[in-house]
């Protein structure tokens, strides 16, 4: 992987340039892995050919936007590009509750933590509005809010400006909606305008749930417009309705669900009296709700959208209800947001297994429109010894890698057996030499052999007989490194017990034993196998601190594997220098070295204080590395064995966003990636990172990763070459100085060599100059600065002194900058 070709992200947390260089991690560069778990979808219509696509993520990247264009017969998917201002750096990340947006303008206006906010797309745009807010709703030009107040509700509306997209508030804003209300306002709200009769209605969650509309339009709101609660009880008490929509002859769409999971179903509930009288039925698929209801088409032909299913007809028979996709899908659609889009009532948008989905025939046929989504959340990684080929295990999928790191690299996905669950681990079979034979883990263990185009499921952690919650997922799997029928999976229990498990094979799946940890409980969170000479394997298992008061799991057990006995032997063995097992340990994360080392990382169980311990090959007990350098408390989720620039051995791990390498006794910060960020995985190659928005590779640097130099080819001309990570949008500063009065070109290129932006083009006296740029308009990319200065009498200064410098904004406010001297002669 040392050279990459493909997309990278277009951010910098330019962080990597203020480590020592000597051992220094390169500057992340992502992999293809596009796609992640959508939150929210809103779609506006920019112009008569253009809609904006707007999405919110389970993501450090918070937000991304799209154009469609509809200028021709068939409507063209632009790719994601990140929303400047909104992201994990800016102190988002992935809890945004809802978007919306003005088309006229292309302003957005979202919710986090109950607080409204205006951005653009343009850096430096974001500003806060009101707080308390439970919904909110665009709609003609106008914004409105619902809050709460002194536990009462209260609408508040004004217009955007159509070319600024500044919100003024009307003043008789706000009005009373209720003065109490039964629903908590931490629960689903909604606010919208019928387009039947213009009024306003706000909806609230609850059993049954209620509904306020307005006695005047949307337009003509005043200090005296009053709102009337609806009857809703003919809705009964048995079921939660949580989604709103009404439909284009104002009928009223509530969505909820019915019966308890995995036994749960969808139900609908329509009424065309202002809810004087309701209908409901029982939507004939399984899946929880959706969280809206949207109506695709006009008058009286239009269809119902709620989760993953449609209704045509209006959705009034359950022999009109199918599912996303029921005439052939790249991924399933999952019980998402739905959103149709305003320009063509026949293209429709839904969350997907893999990201975000489309149709052109109104959900018939779904496509998935995933390019420049980044915010796969990556959990698993695993690779051949060639470096050629490579799986993952995602919250969206699991992804097959060829050809890695060269021109003709080519990432799959796929969900084995149709199964959108999220994947937790991915194991690769490294004696079969194509690459072709993997095991993949969610709450079941799929197996393939041929590449994943075909899949077996081989275990189920749901099966009764096992006695598992059903939240239980497969947390680890391991293949013997002699003998690829061995296997060994382990079940972690997330909810509340101590209820994990570890389970072998002989077989390569066929069947399954239970292996008998007795007293001892394992919520297991990784396995690491060493081979021993005498032909027995030691396979360590890390086990996560937890107890429910009567049982606890902790710290690092041992299994150990003889082929002539076949029953492989438990033991409860992490012994301590003192000689006493290690108890208030939660292992997170296994690796060894070449030397047959045994590093193990996690957390202290009571004070989560970063630990790890290392078992060296001829010892029998662990010892605590040091930690003085690392931070006091942090998660440590990660950590692999890789190779420093002189070729030594060490061990790297994750805390929080920061990777630390140890270099003899110290832990030396590698490389952080912006906070909030999630990392999940480490795996060397030189390193390859795991994270909540994607796959990122490093490699090592010998110098500081900026190649500024002369152009020989054009006299007078500078390069600064520089990689910007996509997800957290720089507001980047390019600095520089000349000594003498000349013409000066500041030009962005992409990596074809296209100049894509010119930030300064004028004649400049000599100085010391600061230019902004803002990577977060432009796609994801690897991107050069070149700095040209043209002059007609360009004075022999014979060796002249140049400074660059760039700077990035962190979340603390604080300007950090590394300056960057370098020499040239003139011409």
């Amino acid at each position: 992987m040392k050279n990459r070709f493909h997309l990278i992200f277009t951010i910098l947390i330019i962080s990597a340039l203020f480590f020592p260089i000597n051992a220094q991690l390169g500057l992340p560069q992502v992999e293809e892995v596009y796609g992640g778990r959508i939150t929210d979808i809103e779609v506006v219509a920019l112009n008569s050919v253009t809609s904006r696509i707007f999405i919110t993520t389970e993501s450090a990247n918070s937000m991304f936007y799209a154009d469609v264009d509809h200028s021709g017969s068939t409507p063209v998917f632009g790719a994601f590009s990140t929303v400047a201002d909104v992201d994990t750096n800016d102190g988002f990340g992935k809890n945004i509750e809802s978007v919306r947006a003005d088309g006229a303008s292309g302003q957005i206006f979202f919710t986090h933590q109950r607080n409204i906010y205006s951005v653009s797309t343009t850096a430096g745009s974001l500003s806060m509005l009101s707080n308390g807010v439970l919904a909110i709703e665009t709609y003609d030009g106008n914004l409105y809010f619902v809050k709460e107040i002194g536990g009462g509700l209260e609408l508040h509306f004004g217009a955007i400006n159509p070319a600024s997209g500044v919100f003024t508030e009307h003043s008789d804003s706000p009005i009373s909606i209720a003065s109490s209300f039964s629903t908590p306002p931490q629960q689903n709200t909604a606010v919208r305008v019928n387009p039947a009769n213009d009024s306003i209605y706000v909806f609230l969650e609850g059993s049954p749930s209620q509904i306020f509309c307005s006695n005047t339009t949307y337009n003509s709101l005043t200090s005296a417009s009053l709102f009337t609660e609806l009857d809703t009880t003919g809705l009964g008490v048995a079921d939660n309705y949580r989604s709103f929509g009404i439909a284009p002859d104002g009928r009223l769409y509530i969505g909820g669900r019915t019966g308890v999971e995995p036994n749960h179903f969808k139900r609908v509930a329509f009424s065309d009296n202002n809810g004087a009288s309701w209908d409901t039925l029982r939507v004939p698929f399984g899946g929880t709700d959706g969280p809206n209801i949207e109506c695709a088409g006009s008058g009286a032909n239009y269809s119902v959208m709620f989760g993953s299913n449609i209704g045509v007809n209006r959705g009034e028979n359950l022999t009109d209800w199918n599912g996303f996709g029921w005439n052939g899908f790249e991924t399933h659609a999952n019980d998402g947001t739905v959103a149709c889009d305003p320009l063509n009532p026949n293209v429709v948008y839904m969350t997907t297994d893999q990201g975000i989905g489309a149709s052109t025939d109104r959900g018939e046929t779904i496509f998935e429109i995933d390019e420049g989504v980044e915010a796969v959340q990556v959990n698993d990684f695993d690779m051949n010894t060639a470096k050629t080929i490579g799986w993952t295990a995602s919250k969206s999928g699991i992804r097959r890698v060829e050809n890695y790191a060269s021109a003709s690299e080519n990432w799959r996905i796929m969900f084995p057996m149709g199964d959108g669950s999220p994947y937790y681990s991915i194991a690769m079979d490294q004696s079969d030499s194509t690459g072709n034979t993997a095991y993949a883990g969610n709450v079941r263990v799929y197996k393939t052999t041929d590449g994943g185009f075909s899949w077996d499921r081989i275990f189920d952690v749901q099966d009764p007989s096992w006695g598992f919650s059903f939240w239980s997922y497969i947390s680890s799997i391991k293949i013997h490194p002699e003998n690829n029928e061995v296997v060994i999976i382990g079940v972690n229990s997330p909810d509340n017990g101590v209820k994990g498990g570890i389970f072998w094979t002989e077989d390569g799946g066929s069947t399954w034993d239970k292996l008998d940890t007795t007293p001892y409980n394992t919520e297991v969170l990784d396995f690491e196998f060493v081979y021993n000479s005498d032909s027995t394997t030691t396979i360590y298992v890390a086990c996560e601190y937890v107890s429910d008061g009567t049982s606890s799991s902790y710290g690092v057990k041992t299994i150990t594997y003889d082929p002539s006995v076949g029953v492989p032997v438990f033991e409860n063995s992490m012994i301590g220098e003192t000689g006493t097992v290690i108890t208030n340990f939660g292992a997170r994360d296994l690796a060894h070295n070449d030397a047959g080392d045994i590093f193990v990382a996690g957390n202290n169980g009571a004070t989560y204080e970063p630990r790890v311990y290392v078992k060296y090959a001829d010892s029998t007990h662990w010892e605590m590395l040091p930690t003085a350098t690392l931070p006091g408390i942090g998660r440590v989720p990660a950590i692999t064995v890789g190779e420093t620039p002189d070729g030594n051995q060490t061990p790297f791990i994750a805390v929080d966003s920061n990777i630390y390498y140890l270099d003899v006794n110290t832990w030396k910060l590698g490389f952080s990636y912006p906070i909030g960020m999630d990392i999940n995985v480490l795996f060397w190659d030189d390193l390859l990172v795991g994270t909540g928005t994607g796959l990122y590779g490093h490699f090592f640097n010998s110098t500081t990763g900026l190649d500024d130099k002369r152009d020989i080819a054009t006299p007078n001309t500078f390069h600064l070459t520089q990689n910007f990570p996509n997800p957290f949008n720089p507001k980047t500063t390019i600095r520089y100085e000349i000594p003498f009065s000349a013409r000066v070109k500041l030009s962005i290129f992409n990596i074809a060599g296209q100049e894509v932006d010119i930030l300064v083009n004028e004649m400049q006296p000599a100085n010391t100059y600061s230019v902004s740029w803002n990577a977060g308009k432009f796609p994801s990319g690897v991107y050069f600065y070149r700095l040209e200065t043209f002059s007609a009498n360009l004075p022999n200064l014979g060796t002249c002194r140049w400074r660059t410098v760039c700077a990035a904004r962190f979340p603390d406010g604080e300007d950090r900058v590394r300056r960057l001297d370098r020499r040239r002669t003139s011409a």
